[in-house]
């Protein structure tokens, strides 16, 4: 697939807003983070730029090969699944709108190692989509009750139902329905 509108697309935009949400809670020393689903890479530049050290993991071959272009060796990138990949450790597991992407036994198998990467320590960021979003219907979708049982035993530092009318990155109006996330380590 030619992805080169998305790349020119998301460059216009740069990186997820979400970003300075999770800033509040990464601290201010640099660690190891490991990014998932990282399309055009804008995440990967905002770690980068911090002084953290990245792996960044897509399935897709142009989002890596874009991603290496981009950054070349400050980066480690890895064609794969999310939960294919050893993570090692990590301070921050970050799925900036890339979870829901995810064959439903790919996400539900990456849940369980993100749950395990925060139990352990690590805190992560993301969103995952509510059954009110136009994607749902191709995508894993999660009620507000699931995404509470998911986040037992997990620290709650940020949590947000949106709903409303916006746009993709390409300019194509939709419904959102998005949980945003950070979780810690449990109390």
């Amino acid at each position: 697939m030619d992805w080169s509108d998305y790349f020119n697309a998301a460059k216009e935009l740069g990186p997820n807003p979400f970003y300075s949400i999770l800033e509040r809670y990464v601290g201010d020393e640099p660690g190891r983070v490991v990014e998932l689903g990282f399309g055009a890479g804008a995440g990967i530049g905002w770690w980068l730029d911090r002084g953290w050290e990245v792996l960044g993991v897509d399935a897709d071959q142009g989002m890596c090969d874009h991603a290496r272009s981009i950054y070349g060796d400050r980066v480690e990138v890895i064609q794969a699944g999310y939960s294919d990949v050893d993570w090692g450790e990590v301070d921050v597991v970050a799925a900036v709108f890339a979870l829901f992407f995810a064959g439903e036994t790919e996400f539900w198998a990456t849940w369980s190692k993100i749950r395990e990467h925060v139990l352990s320590g690590a805190l992560f960021g993301g969103q995952l989509i509510g059954p009110g979003d136009d994607w749902a219907v191709d995508h894993i979708s999660v009620t507000r009750e699931q995404v509470e049982e998911m986040c037992l035993g997990l620290n709650v530092l940020y949590f947000e139902d949106v709903r409303r009318r916006g746009k993709t990155v390409f300019g194509a109006e939709k419904e959102w329905h998005v949980f945003h996330l950070v979780l810690g380590p449990g109390r």
